[in-house]
């Protein structure tokens, strides 16, 4: 008999290993990605809602669940309100960075503004969240707008 209990490998089932156990978990949602928002991407929020709220004695902008959760949002093509596209919090950028990225901001809306005009292409919906996302300690998982 290869388990012991419910979910519960016996030990000298292949299944285990808790290396093997990883893998398959791995293997799956490398598959199937996360199953729905209602299930496993609201399971996720929660725990990482709840991790940030118990470093209570750091600003929200530099806990660990903060940071992880901007570096997530980046690298999926996001872009979380308040920070640059390298993760730093804007309002404690200095004041030469600041003077740098609203040049270099400027300068691409000018030549973007141009492009525009020949041909205007309408932002999708998901572009437009991707760029706008909630920073974590504003994040409300009841709110269905927020987790669309």
């Amino acid at each position: 008999v290869p388990f012991v209990g419910k979910d519960r490998p016996s030990e000298q089932s292949e299944f285990s290993h808790p290396d093997v156990t990883i893998g398959f978990t791995v293997m799956a949602y490398r598959l199937n990605g996360f199953r729905s928002v209602e299930t496993d991407l609201r399971e996720f929020m929660k725990a990482i809602l709840e991790e940030m709220k118990q470093e209570s004695s750091v600003k929200y902008h530099r806990r660990f669940a903060c940071i992880a959760y901007v570096e997530m949002i980046i690298r999926a093509g996001g872009l979380v309100r308040g920070f640059t596209q390298e993760g730093k919090l804007i309002a404690e950028l200095s004041e030469e960075e600041r003077r740098k990225r609203l040049d270099s901001s400027m300068s691409a809306s000018v030549s973007a503004s141009s492009k525009v005009r020949a041909a205007r292409v309408e932002e999708t919906t998901l572009d437009s969240y991707k760029s706008n996302m909630w920073p974590l300690e504003m994040l409300d998982i009841g709110y269905p707008e927020q987790m669309e």
